[in-house]
This record gives structure tokens, C-alpha cells and sequence, in this order.
């Protein structure tokens, strides 16, 4: 077994080394004067950027572009991974922004839950039709707002994020109105329809309040996290069994409707009230929330692309 090293400076602008085992080529290293070799070398220099998704750092030495270093590389005295567990749950308690936009899904999801809940009862008791014409009124919400969610995004593009999330949030809110007064199942299907239009909306803008709140929270403490805020955003998603639990109590209170079985001796309106009476007003609510949530400019450097990391590199 007989390893050699190879060095050809024949030409006076480059110097070619190659290292051969056992006449295998195993390395080749190319050295010309028209570039300055900075591999190897030892430099003071401070980190620029930090990349936890590539457990990496840039770090400026003076030369034009950073240098590129693995985590593991850098020794402890100068770079410490501190973040835990416990710092990403005080980040996310302390987050306003979090809870705002917790408490406004929260308010939505309960009055999309109530209009899934109270939609038979309300074909049944307010319109007096058939149970089987539920469908036409659910397929009229879906098909609606599966066909506007196109038009949502072109005027997110348009206008920004925060502006249309509002829109739709009083739009969902204002469509339940002409809900409330159907009383012919035609009506009602025109009336689905513009709640499926505001439906499309929300549903459209409310994720993208969330990567927002995503993004932001990594620019602030250069680290990524989006399962944990994702998990907790759905945790706060799951309030809306308290609210829609509390309209079921008001109808048992206003009406005294109990279930489908016991519905009280006003079950027309107790319908009416589940389906279009409560809902708009969470609605609002959660209209008022989005009030308290704005998401200033970003810098105009972006995080750096695959081609960006490369060029550093």
C-alpha cells in the first residue's frame, strides 16, 4: 500500500496536487494565482447569520463573500445552541400576536360549528322540509366556497393579508343575516351560498395569519418552530366546543330546546337562532380580534435562498 503525492507547478499561474493510493486518485487540489486560496487558513472574524434549519453559520472575515462553518466547528466559548423547550413555550405565552389570532380562530371555528350542527334542525323545524334536503344547503356552502377561494387569494395579492382577512371575516359575519329570515329552501341555498363565499375567505387567510406568526417568531429568535406554534394554534382551535356549547345553552335558556329529540316548543326559532342568530355575533368577535394583530413591513432582506446559501458558501 503506497501513497504518493503528485505536484505539477509547471505553469506559473497554477499549481495542481494530487494525492494517489495504490494509483488511485483520491485527491486533487487546484491552487491559482488569479484567486486567493482562503481554505485552511486561520482569520478573526465575526458571525453574520445563522441557519438553524442547517445547523450552520456565516461568518464575515473581511473577504467578499462569508465564509461558511458547521455548528459542530465552532467552539462553545463563541456560539451556544440555548434555546429549549421551556424558552419556546415562554416565547409563544408571551407571543400576543399568538393569542389574538388563537382567540379569533377560536371564535370562527364555533360559528362554522354551529352552522354544521344547527343546519338539520334547521331544514327540519324552520323550513319543514325533508331531512334529506340538508345536502342541497351543505353543498351549496361547500361547492361556493371551494370555487371562491381563487378569488380570496387574487385579492390577498392585491391588497395585503391583514386587510382581507378582515373582509372576510365581517363578510362570513354579515352573509348569516339573510340566512336568518329563509323560509323556502331556495332561499336558503342562495343564502348557504353567500356564507360559503365568506367561508372561502376566512379559510383562505386564517393559515396565512399563522405563517405570518410563523415567520415573525423566527426572525425575532432565528429559530424555526412552526410545529410547536401550529400545535398550539390548534389547541386554541379547540375553545370553540366552550362557545358553541354556551349557544346551545341560550337556546335551552330562550327557547327551551334541548335536542333533536326535545326540542322545545319553539323549535323553528331555535333553529333560526343556532344557525344564523349566533353565529354572526362570534363573528363580529372575532372581527374585533383582528384589530389587535398587525404585522409591520418586514426588512428587505429575505432569508437567503438555495442559490444565495450556495453563493456564501
Amino acid at each position: 500500500m503506497t501513497t504518493k503525492i503528485l505536484i505539477n507547478a509547471s505553469d506559473p499561474e497554477e499549481c495542481r496536487i494530487a494525492k494517489v493510493k495504490d494509483s488511485k486518485l483520491e485527491e486533487l487540489h487546484f491552487e491559482t494565482t488569479a484567486r486567493e486560496i482562503t481554505h485552511g487558513n486561520i482569520y478573526k472574524g465575526v458571525i453574520a447569520r445563522v441557519e438553524p434549519g442547517l445547523q450552520s453559520v456565516f461568518v464575515d472575515y473581511g473577504a467578499e463573500r462569508h465564509g461558511f462553518l458547521q455548528k459542530h466547528e465552532i467552539h462553545s466559548d463563541y456560539y451556544q445552541d440555548n434555546h429549549s423547550g421551556e424558552d419556546s413555550i415562554k416565547n409563544l405565552v408571551t407571543n400576543r400576536k399568538f393569542w389574538v389570532a388563537g382567540f379569533a380562530n377560536a371564535f370562527y371555528s364555533a360559528a362554522m360549528s354551529l352552522v354544521l350542527a344547527a343546519m338539520p334542525f334547521f331544514v327540519k323545524y324552520t323550513l319543514q322540509i325533508s331531512d334529506s334536503q340538508t345536502t342541497f344547503l351543505f353543498a351549496s356552502v361547500l361547492l361556493i366556497a371551494i370555487g371562491c377561494v381563487a378569488i380570496w387569494a387574487r385579492l390577498v395579492r392585491r391588497f395585503s393579508l391583514m386587510p382581507v382577512w378582515r373582509a372576510s371575516l365581517i363578510t362570513l359575519a354579515i352573509a348569516f343575516v339573510p340566512l336568518y329570515f329563509a323560509n323556502s329552501l331556495v332561499y336558503a341555498i342562495v343564502c348557504s351560498a353567500l356564507v360559503g363565499f365568506g367561508f372561502a375567505g376566512v379559510i383562505t387567510t386564517m393559515d396565512l395569519i399563522g405563517a405570518k406568526i410563523m415567520d415573525e417568531d423566527t426572525r425575532r429568535h432565528n429559530l424555526r418552530r412552526e410545529g410547536i406554534i401550529a400545535n398550539a394554534l390548534g389547541f386554541m382551535n379547540r375553545l370553540n366546543s366552550l362557545f358553541t356549547s354556551f349557544a346551545f345553552y341560550m337556546v335551552f335558556v330562550l327557547f327551551g330546546f334541548e335536542s333533536g329529540f326535545n326540542p322545545g316548543p319553539q323549535p323553528d326559532d331555535a333553529a333560526r337562532f343556532l344557525l344564523a342568530g349566533f353565529p354572526p355575533v362570534l363573528m363580529v368577535i372575532s372581527f374585533a380580534f383582528s384589530f389587535f394583530i398587525d404585522f409591520r413591513q418586514a426588512p428587505t432582506t429575505s432569508a437567503p435562498s438555495g442559490a444565495d446559501l450556495l453563493a456564501d458558501a
